[in-house]
């Protein structure tokens, strides 16, 4: 039967404990009098992954019987050296400096654990793309609790697809690059049984759709990119055929006064859109009678009768530098790449998509298999290194960008279930350089 030959398969697959700090998961965090900086996200993609039966690819076995464990202190975790067995510290710094206060002997231990086969040490970064970060919000001194840590001990898991010419300046010894963020995005929405997200076969494009309105530009935190994505739509008269929105100005008010930040957020582009919109919360005007928020359970996702209306999605990343516009100046030619749940919305939705984002996003997507539909742009721009430039060409192509044919929807179907597959969302955990390096980690 065919269970039985899953079962046999199963267990065939070497056992992996994976180990998270309590203090990753908010309810600890909140006890203790932490907030803010919840670092439950790699632990949920493994717990998500763990339990997900794609219908595309229900075929499809994890190579690993992860076993998700959690510990508070080195006792917690006994030695096995027939499983390989990594352990996760939340890169954090404000976690650290509370270990560093009321366990000052823990990483000191972990790292004695390090000498034992099969341990391997292992920092959880995956919602950040380059150390440090949001490692230190505050940009305050480092503190005594990085002293005692040797990094040549720790792997590092970030959330980037590539980082080039960034010094790995604390000697990882491995450093994981990956977007597991991203799919447990997918895994929180389809959990709310949303019937267009979770269903492979449903789009929201269909033969000869353009509209009634073309362009749908969502959008949360103000951010410089996001200004400017809009501002210029205004000066193509985009607009007047647009659904958008810019839900908070939050992290704004908070760094303006901050001359560490202000070269970031400060630009040409932010201060247009002050004069044309001010800073008032802007939500979509249709539906009139509905309000989202595109942060947490249930609206982590538009509603169909908008998405109905809308043909075009354009994505407005985080960044759209290179350098985190400003925050790593630093280094010189540093590249990041990161790709959030802002794209691959549109890959879930079935859109035509175009991005206001870092250079190479759609050779990112397209590198995990997806079809970026570049023969089908009349202004490639994806690899426009600057920015205005790139924002340019990207609206020039989205403007001319033809009405949905047959072709058309069949590659969004292709591309839906693509997204759906859980081995796509495998995927995802390793993008890094060195390829299968979660594979010889475990094997070694």
């Amino acid at each position: 039967m065919e269970w039985r030959k899953r079962m046999a398969e199963k267990s065939m697959k070497p056992t992996v404990n994976l180990y998270f700090h309590e203090l990753a998961f908010a309810k600890r965090q909140q006890r203790v009098g932490l907030e803010g900086n919840y670092m439950e996200h790699l632990y949920r993609y493994f717990e998500y992954l763990m339990q997900y039966t794609s219908t595309v690819d229900p075929e499809f076995e994890l190579p690993y019987n992860f076993v998700l464990k959690q510990y508070a202190d080195v006792v917690d975790i006994p030695p096995d050296p027939n499983v390989p067995t990594l352990v996760f510290l939340p890169l954090n710094l404000d976690i650290l400096r509370f270990i560093q206060n009321n366990k000052p002997d823990l990483v000191p231990a972990l790292q004695q654990l390090d000498s034992q086969k099969n341990i391997h040490l292992c920092f959880d970064f995956a919602q950040e793309s380059a150390y440090p970060g949001n490692f230190c919000k505050t940009n305050s001194p480092l503190s005594l609790c990085t002293e005692t840590i040797n990094f040549q001990q720790w792997n590092l898991f970030c959330f980037s697809t590539l980082i080039k010419n960034k010094p790995n300046t604390n000697n990882f010894k491995n450093i994981f690059y990956g977007i597991s963020y991203t799919a447990t995005w997918l895994f929180k929405v389809v959990e709310q049984e949303t019937p267009w997200i979770g269903n492979p076969d449903l789009i929201y494009t269909h033969k000869g759709k353009s509209g009634p309105i073309r362009y749908f530009v969502p959008n949360n935190e103000f951010r410089p990119s996001r200004a400017q994505t809009i501002v210029a739509m205004h000066d193509k008269d985009m607009l007047n055929d647009a659904e958008w929105n810019m839900n908070s100005f939050k992290d704004w008010d908070m760094h303006t006064n901050s001359s560490t930040y202000l070269g970031w957020l400060s630009n040409e582009w932010t201060d247009r859109y002050l004069e044309l919109f001010g800073k008032a919360p802007r939500t979509m005007s249709y539906p009139w009678n509905k309000t989202f928020n595109l942060k947490h359970p249930p609206a982590e996702f538009w509603p169909d009768d908008l998405l109905d209306m809308t043909y075009i999605y354009i994505a407005t990343e985080t960044f759209a530098d290179y350098n985190n516009e400003g925050a790593h100046k630093d280094v010189q030619d540093f590249i990041s790449i990161e790709v959030t749940e802002k794209i691959f919305k549109g890959y879930i939705y079935g859109m035509p998509m175009f991005i206001m984002g870092r250079p190479g996003s759609q050779a990112s997507y397209k590198e995990i298999g997806f079809d970026t539909f570049e023969d089908m742009m009349s202004v490639p721009y994806d690899h426009i290194a600057d920015r205005d430039e790139r924002c340019d060409a990207m609206l020039e192509s989205a403007k001319s960008f033809p009405t949905a044919t047959p072709e058309l929807i069949d590659r969004l179907h292709v591309n839906k279930r693509h997204a759906m597959k859980k081995e796509t969302l495998w995927n995802m955990l390793d993008m890094s350089p060195e390829k299968d390096l979660l594979k010889k980690l475990l094997d070694n």
